[in-house]
């Protein structure tokens, strides 16, 4: 069963290279709706994606995986449409 999740990091250090996590999102079917915030709907549970996740962070660096049950209530603004209609379509 596929569970939709938001996913946050922080990066801490300076001058971090931001590409190792972008990619590893991508390839599990993420889309970027903030600076450092993901959406993602996928198969794998919550602690098989922070391993994977994990992976691509320092240790000082920060995470956050939320899954998300059953909403009732998204507000989206100051998103390019693009973005919103990605969002929209993960919480169908």
């Amino acid at each position: 069963m596929k569970m939709k999740y938001i996913i946050g990091y922080d990066l801490r250090k300076p001058n971090r290279d931001y590409e190792n996590i972008k990619e590893t999102l991508e390839q599990l079917g993420a889309i970027k709706v903030l600076q450092s915030q993901w959406m993602l709907n996928c198969s794998k549970d919550i602690d098989e994606l922070f391993d994977i996740i994990s992976k691509e962070i320092d240790d000082d660096d920060g995470i956050l995986i939320v899954s998300l049950g059953r909403i009732t209530n998204v507000r989206i603004g100051r998103i390019p449409r693009k973005i919103t209609k990605r969002i929209n379509s993960i919480m169908q």
